[in-house]
């Protein structure tokens, strides 16, 4: 699940692929998840610097509508800046 997580994102960004609210906040939670840091890192190469360029990517593409403050929570808790 790692690698979809972090493959649709980039789709997405390039405005190439749509995905539903669901899977958004799904996305989200993996990208600001302290949980998965150390096992990408080792397996997946995903620093948690990437996966901060990652949700900057999304948040810059997507309108506000898709995505809620939580998000700004998710963020502040996982110390992107």
């Amino acid at each position: 699940m790692g690698y979809l997580f972090e493959f649709i994102p980039y789709y997405v960004a390039l405005q190439r692929a749509k995905i539903s609210k669901d899977v958004l906040c799904q996305i989200f939670e993996y990208l600001t998840s302290e949980r998965y840091s150390a096992t990408n890192v080792l397996v997946h190469g995903s620093t948690p610097k990437n996966k901060e360029k990652q949700v900057l990517a999304l948040l810059e593409i997507l309108p506000d509508s898709d995505w809620d403050a939580y998000v700004l929570e998710l963020c502040e808790s996982a110390q992107y800046h």
